[in-house]
C-alpha cells in the first residue's frame, strides 16, 4: 500500500492548525533570529508593499519589482532580497514548501508561476538591465546563500535572458546544482529561470531529472519541461514515467501523468499510458496509472479533499507550525519562516 507522504503532512498540519487555537503559541523571537538574514534596506523598501489586495494583481507586482530595480540607493543584493521579499508576500517565495490552495495541485500553481513571471518579463524588457552583477552575485553565494544565489539567478533571467543564459546554463549542470547550500532551493529557482530561455536547458534539466534524488526536485523539472512546445523536451517526462519503479515518486509520478496528459495528443497518449500499465511489474505504478486513467485520483492533489489548502512540503526539509507562521528549516544550516495563510495570486495555468 503506498503511502503519499504529502498527504501525511497535509493531516499532520491540519491537526496542528487546529490544536494551535487552542495553545496561541506565536513563534518564539528567538526562532525569528536564526531564520534567513535580510537587508534592513530591503525590508523597509518593501514594507509599504503590503496591501493584499493590491500584491496578487500582477501589474501591481510588476510595479513593484520595478521600482526595487529602478532604487539606485539599494544595493544590487538588496534588490535581490526585495525580489525574494515580493514573492513571499504571495506566498511564492520557495524556501523548501509550496503553499496549495484548494481545488489545485502543485503542478497547476507551478503553471501558475510561470503565467505571472512570462508577464512580468514582458513588461520589464525595456528597462534592457544589466544583469552582470546579478549573475556574479548566483555564482558566488552558490555554496553558502541559496536564496541569494537561486534569486539572482532568476531575476537575472527574467530582466536578460541572452545575457544571463550562459551562467543559467554552467548553474543547471547536476554537480552545480548539488553543491548549492540547500540544493532544492537552487533546483526550483533555475527551473524558474529556464522559462525565458525556451529548449536551451533541455538537455541538462533532463540528466538532472534522472539524477536528482528528491522527489518534489523532480516534480520541479517535470513541470518545467511540460512548458517547452517542442516534442524533445517531452522526452524526458517519458522516459522517467516508463523507467521509474521507486513507489517514493508516486506523486512525481502523478505530476508527470498531468504533464503530458495536457500536452500529448489524446489517442496518443492514451496508447503510451496503457502500454506503460501493459509492461509494469510494479503493482503500485500500475495501480496508480489505472486509477488516473480512470480519474480516481483527482487532479488536485492526491485525493485531498478539494476544498482544503496545504502546505506542500519537500524532501529533507522540516516544518515546525506555530499559531502565525511556520519554521522551516534543511539540514540544521537553513532556517526560514513563512507566514500562515499567505495571499496567493490567482493566475491560473497559462493557457498554450
Amino acid at each position: 500500500m503506498r503511502i503519499d507522504r504529502n498527504f501525511l503532512v497535509r493531516a499532520i498540519l491540519l491537526a496542528c492548525i487546529a490544536l494551535s487555537d487552542l495553545r496561541a503559541e506565536n513563534i518564539p523571537p528567538e526562532k525569528l533570529n536564526d531564520a534567513l538574514k535580510i537587508p534592513e534596506k530591503s525590508i523597509q523598501k518593501t514594507r509599504d508593499y503590503s496591501d493584499a489586495k493590491l500584491i496578487v494583481n500582477d501589474e501591481y507586482f510588476i510595479q513593484c519589482l520595478r521600482s526595487i530595480l529602478d532604487d539606485t540607493t539599494l544595493s544590487d543584493e538588496e534588490k535581490i532580497y526585495g525580489f525574494y521579499l515580493l514573492q513571499k508576500k504571495i506566498g511564492w517565495a520557495f524556501c523548501g514548501t509550496a503553499y496549495i490552495p484548494s481545488r489545485k495541485n502543485y503542478f497547476m500553481v507551478f503553471n501558475g508561476y510561470v503565467g505571472v513571471y512570462a508577464k512580468t518579463r514582458k513588461k520589464l524588457e525595456p528597462m534592457n538591465y544589466d544583469v552582470a552583477s546579478f549573475c556574479r552575485i548566483a555564482q558566488k553565494n552558490l555554496s553558502t546563500n541559496s536564496v541569494l544565489s537561486a534569486n539572482a539567478i532568476f531575476l537575472a533571467s527574467m530582466l536578460n535572458p541572452k545575457a544571463s543564459q550562459k551562467d543559467l546554463r554552467e548553474l543547471l549542470d547536476y554537480k552545480s546544482v548539488q553543491s548549492a547550500q540547500v540544493p532544492d532551493i537552487m533546483n526550483h529557482y533555475l527551473c524558474l529561470a529556464s522559462i525565458f530561455t525556451i529548449g536551451d536547458q533541455v538537455e541538462r534539466l533532463g540528466r538532472n531529472l534522472e539524477l536528482i534524488s528528491s522527489e518534489e526536485a523532480k516534480e520541479d523539472i517535470i513541470c518545467i519541461l511540460h512548458v517547452y512546445q517542442d516534442q524533445e523536451a517531452w522526452e524526458p517526462i517519458k522516459r522517467f514515467m516508463s523507467t521509474v519503479t521507486d513507489s517514493h515518486y508516486g506523486t512525481a509520478l502523478e505530476t508527470a501523468f498531468f504533464a503530458l496528459m495536457r500536452r500529448m495528443q489524446k489517442e496518443e497518449f492514451q496508447l503510451m499510458i496503457d502500454d506503460l500499465i501493459l509492461r509494469s511489474v510494479d503493482s503500485w505504478k500500475k495501480g496508480t496509472l489505472i486509477k488516473l486513467m480512470n480519474n480516481e485520483i483527482p487532479y488536485y492533489s492526491s485525493g485531498s479533499k478539494p476544498d482544503q489548502n496545504f502546505i506542500k512540503v519537500w524532501d529533507s526539509f522540516n516544518i515546525t507550525i506555530y499559531d502565525d507562521a511556520y519554521l522551516i528549516s534543511y539540514k540544521g544550516h537553513f532556517k526560514e519562516v513563512i507566514r500562515r495563510k499567505p495571499v496567493v495570486s490567482s493566475a491560473e495555468p497559462e493557457k498554450k
